[in-house]
């Protein structure tokens, strides 16, 4: 339970770490950005046979971090919390669902929050602002514990324990949903559970294993870039490895939920997921959306909206491509993003269910079925691929020749094909903005967003050789 939960205020040499406000035009768009540290006890669970969670320690201390990304004039909210769980995988703080659809959350005037989710990230926070981040606890109090046999993918550090996230993430809820918490001044919200690749596990094994608190406390949920396997209860825990990383078949996972679910994935994903849920039953509240051509990362996500961020650049933890085959992919998928949160946010507030979307073909062995420029097939599509100026790989070689499956490469298509395919870039233009009105009314794409994506498709046409 929280004990106490208090705003860390920014001065002239102390910041949040991961802050947003000067990337995203906060000051021309109404919001601002608060950090706050809360403090209290946590449970640490492990799993029975059965799949349930038995508790092995009561009440360990513990203060994380969470941000808050809020319109400033109250009236401009849109009933919507987005609780994203950070994900850690770099050993930092990656908040990727909110890098995707800022844009959407900013105009809609939702309420955005991120929390810490793993212990692994401390070094980083610390690194950036030691004074600052001092505070944090996620302390083991079961260090006489034996060590895995076999290791966690995302690492294992003994002075840690982060299996208090559960209990620092539905605190954290139950304060959001408080009618005297920190966005009282606010009135009604709902609240919706996120998180994106290592993250999206998270989620499956909240309403898993954690079922009442997950319904209770939740609305809605997104899990993105994943989801088809469930986090460890524990750092001492296994992680069942996803196919992917053993080579094998992408296995099918069933998902059942009791509130509206979407599951949003690139094609990287179906590398090791292929989910079989009850998408297309009547009443069914969960859907499956597979985005054709996207790959996990994107030039965007990784490098260009980490460009000016001065804790990255400061402690040397800018991501950068290290693929040798063509560039970085820059697939545009999120608009994508931003309609599948409209989606769910209509579904949850007005009962009307969220569109069920065509998935990506897949053969006897769940790879994809391509087309002729290598393209997967079926799944939701943009005017990127339907009108390319490249092609879109969902890997990039390594210097070491390994396939790193998480971040594309493009290649570019000849001008002198682009020109037989769609004639002048003026063409192209209308050929790119047809096609999305097509997108908006088959509701996969947002009327605001297409202006966007038509000037970033045309541009690109025209940086790869298409004349006027």
């Amino acid at each position: 339970m929280i004990e106490k939960l208090w705003q860390v205020p920014c001065t002239e040499v102390s910041h949040p770490y991961l802050q947003a406000g000067f990337r995203c035009e906060f000051a021309k768009n109404g919001y601002v950005e608060d950090e706050y540290f809360f403090s209290g006890t946590a449970n640490v669970y492990a799993e029975e046979p059965e799949g349930t969670a038995k508790i092995i320690y009561e009440r360990a201390p513990y203060c994380t971090r969470f941000l808050l990304r809020r319109p400033e004039d109250t009236r401009q909210f849109s009933g919507n919390v987005v609780l994203e769980v950070l994900n850690a995988t770099a050993n930092m703080d990656i908040d990727r669902i909110w890098v995707n659809s800022w844009k959407y959350f900013t105009r809609n005037g939702d309420i955005y929050v991120g929390i810490t989710s793993k212990s692994s990230v401390l070094g980083t926070l610390m690194a950036a602002d030691a004074g600052r981040y001092a505070p944090l606890c996620w302390d083991n109090p079961l260090p006489q514990r034996e060590k895995p046999k076999q290791m966690n993918m995302f690492g294992f550090d003994e002075r840690y324990e982060w299996g208090l996230f559960w209990d620092m993430l539905t605190d954290l809820a139950s304060a959001l949903r408080s009618s005297d918490g920190i966005l009282q001044p606010y009135g009604t919200s709902r609240v919706y559970l996120t998180g994106w690749s290592q993250s999206a596990g998270y989620l499956s094994r909240m309403v898993h294993t954690f079922p009442d608190k997950a319904y209770a406390l939740f609305d809605g949920f997104m899990a993105a870039g994943g989801g088809g396997w469930m986090q460890p209860l524990n750092a001492y825990e296994p992680m069942n490895t996803p196919k992917m990383f053993a080579g094998g078949k992408a296995p099918t996972v069933s998902m059942h939920a009791a509130k509206p679910y979407i599951a949003l994935n690139t094609q990287s994903e179906m590398n090791w997921v292929n989910f079989a849920g009850d998408s297309h039953c009547p009443g069914a509240l969960f859907r499956v959306y597979e985005i054709a051509g996207g790959s996990h990362d994107t030039k965007y996500s990784l490098i260009d909206y980490y460009q000016e961020d001065i804790d990255t650049i400061r402690i040397g933890r800018m991501p950068k491509f290290e693929g040798t085959d063509g560039e970085p992919s820059d697939y545009p998928y999120e608009p994508l993003f931003n309609a599948a949160w409209r989606n769910l946010f209509v579904w949850v507030r007005d009962d009307v269910p969220a569109p069920c979307a065509p998935r990506l073909e897949r053969d006897a062995d769940a790879k994809p079925v391509n087309d002729l420029l290598g393209h997967a097939m079926g799944g939701l599509r943009t005017a990127a691929l339907r009108y390319p100026t490249v092609r879109y790989f969902t890997y990039s070689t390594l210097p070491n020749g390994v396939k790193n499956p998480l971040w594309g490469h493009i290649e570019p298509i000849a001008p002198s094909t682009l020109e037989e395919l769609y004639g002048t870039l003026d063409q192209y233009r209308q050929l790119v903005a047809a096609d999305c009105a097509r997108r908006v009314a088959s509701g996969f794409m947002l009327t605001e967003d297409v202006d966007d994506l038509v000037n970033r498709l045309v541009s690109l046409a025209d940086k790869r050789g298409l004349h006027p």
